[in-house]
Parts: C-alpha cells; structure tokens; sequence
C-alpha cells in the first residue's frame, strides 16, 4: 500500500504521516536546517526588497524551535526583535501561533517580567515533519547526519544593499 494510499484509509492528510525513518535527522541537523531557513528568508529580502519578505511566523517558529534543541530560552522579546515586521505584527503572529497550540507562553522564573516561549508537543511534531519533508525534497538521497544537505547561504551582509 503506498502512503497516500494509507492517508486515505486513515483519513490523515499525507503531511500528517510522521516519523519515517528515513528522514530522520540529529538535533545538528535539525538546528543547522531552521537557521538555514531562515538566512534563506533574510537573504531573499535583502537582495528582491521588502515585497519578498519570508513569513515571519515560520521564521519566529523555527527560532523557538531551535532554540529549543540548543538547550537556550527563547524569550518573547527576543524572538520579536530577530524578525524584520513590526513588534506589534510580531506579537499577532506569535498569539496566532499560541491561539494554534503550536507554542506556549510562560512568565520567566527569575524576572517575571519577561515571557518565555516554548514549542508544544504538536507544535515540535510538525517542525519536525516540516524539516524532514523539507531536507528529503531538497536531497532525497541525502537524509540525515549531514550539515551539507543544502549548499551554505551567505549572509545578508555578505551581500549588501539590494
């Protein structure tokens, strides 16, 4: 039976299907991926211009995401700052993505002040089918254990005004 064939009779869509073994990347892999995103992201705007902006909800996703992985708190602050919107389209998004289930919010243990932000199970679940689909698309023959998946990007500064 091939998997859309099993998507159907489940009833799941085919990007629900999850943990295919040959997609499997190590948290490396994965963290190098998302960063990879998104200098992919700022890359693009830097050289075509504003109108080709990258979703920053993806992009806030995968910083919480990542940092996750890199055992680093993503503070909501933080996380509004390393996009190129406004601070209050930032915190729209990032309530979309709470209102969603794909992240939660918690009051930081030492300075209540600041908001920490976590990716939910769900959320982690999709990231991950996301990263697998997205690294098996690019290199289907090479999946996992390897930061040479998609050739490096240079910096936006390295490329400088559009």
């Amino acid at each position: 039976m091939t998997q859309s064939a099993a998507c159907r009779e489940s009833g799941r869509h085919p990007a629900e299907e999850t943990d295919r073994s040959d997609a499997r990347m190590t948290v490396a892999d994965r963290i190098a991926c998302c960063r990879r995103i998104m200098r992919q992201g700022a890359l693009i705007e830097a050289i075509l211009g504003e109108a080709f902006r990258q979703n920053s909800t993806i992009t806030m996703m995968l910083d919480i995401y990542a940092c996750e992985l890199e055992d680093r708190p993503a503070y909501l602050w933080q996380v509004c700052m390393a996009t190129t919107v406004p601070v209050s389209t930032a915190y729209r998004r990032l309530e979309a993505l709470h209102q969603s289930g794909l992240i939660e919010r918690h009051v930081a243990d030492r300075d209540h002040r600041r908001i920490l932000l976590r990716v939910t199970p769900m959320g982690r679940d999709r990231i991950n089918r996301l990263l697998d689909r997205f690294v098996e698309a690019h290199h289907p023959t090479r999946i996992g254990n390897s930061h040479d998946w998609m050739p490096a990007l240079p910096s936006v500064e390295d490329i400088g005004p559009p």
